[in-house]
């Protein structure tokens, strides 16, 4: 194979590992599942009708890839630029850090979003059927094994875990809770009306407590939808925090922590050190910081040892 071998659909260049493996093919064809499906069309098409369709997809995969390049570039300038201007407010603020045998270390925290809005009735009913469905489908499950390979059982799994390890170390569990208290919710947004409420959260319920009835576990959650909550955010989001007691929350919620927070964990659990922090927060949300348009200035500087 020569060196300079690309594809002749996305012009990727062609490498021992992403040859096509269709010897018949006239086309250089990369391993792309794009590529390799419209080249595979080929086989079923009229060569005219083909020609124009090639040539239309692959405008397409063209313009996909060229559209993931801007994108991809635009986190990486992001970060590079957030990095740096992380570092100098950390030389500011080590200078005046009082134990100078200490090195801060950064956390960069989201921010939650704070307008609070009445519940509108039309939400509470979608969030109500949602809870209602998860309760029928738990009810299927007889044993842990009848439970779908998902997210919510995995999480269920990784919640156990994390619990765990922040049992056997109060002092990281409790810098873990303040930074999350810091942030305010900058993870809920995607909780939208269902607030992760699966049926592995009401079939972990009713593993503790079996003879619950149906309307005794919806009853548990009406209970608890808030009169007010975070306009463009979980259901259950409030201005001070989750509206449902913990036992009540998904896995997703129980087990979550930010990349930041979670680097810190795991920091902290191998060398066995509780660092002192410098906390950066600014204006973004955990899911929104690389979107066009938002700023992700700095509103919050602070120490935490």
């Amino acid at each position: 194979m020569k060196k300079d071998q690309v594809c002749d659909i996305c012009g990727d260049p062609i490498t021992a590992f992403k040859v096509s493996t269709n010897k018949s093919s006239p086309l250089n064809i990369c391993q792309n599942v794009f590529c390799q499906r419209l080249h595979e069309q080929s086989k079923t098409m009229h060569p005219n009708a083909y020609k124009a369709h090639f040539d239309f997809q692959r405008k397409r995969i063209l313009d996909h890839r060229e559209k993931e390049r801007i994108k991809d570039h635009h986190k990486r300038t992001i970060i590079q630029q957030q990095t740096e201007e992380n570092q100098s407010i950390l030389e500011q603020y080590q200078d005046k850090f009082e134990d100078d045998q200490k090195v801060l270390r950064i956390v960069s925290l989201p921010k939650g979003l704070e307008k609070i809005i009445p519940q509108q009735p039309e939400r509470i009913k979608k969030y109500l059927d949602h809870v209602r469905k998860c309760v029928e489908e738990a009810r299927r499950y007889k044993n842990e094994s009848d439970i779908p390979q998902d997210q919510h059982l995995s999480s269920m799994e990784h919640a156990t875990k994390i619990g765990s390890e922040l049992q056997q170390n109060p002092a990281l569990r409790q810098l873990s809770d303040q930074l999350c208290t810091l942030c305010k919710g900058g993870c809920c947004p995607v909780g939208a009306d269902h607030g992760f409420v699966s049926s592995v959260t009401i079939w972990r319920t009713l593993k503790h407590s079996s003879d619950l009835t149906d309307e005794e576990i919806l009853t548990r959650y009406e209970q608890h939808i808030p009169q007010e909550s975070v306009e463009g955010a979980c259901i259950n989001q409030t201005a001070t925090g989750c509206s449902l007691p913990r036992e009540y929350r998904s896995d997703v919620c129980n087990g979550y922590y930010c990349d930041e927070v979670r680097k810190l964990q795991l920091e902290a659990n191998e060398t066995h050190v509780v660092p002192s922090l410098l906390v950066i927060q600014r204006d973004h949300t955990n899911w929104n910081r690389f979107e066009v348009g938002v700023e992700s200035k700095v509103v919050w500087v602070g120490i935490l040892n």
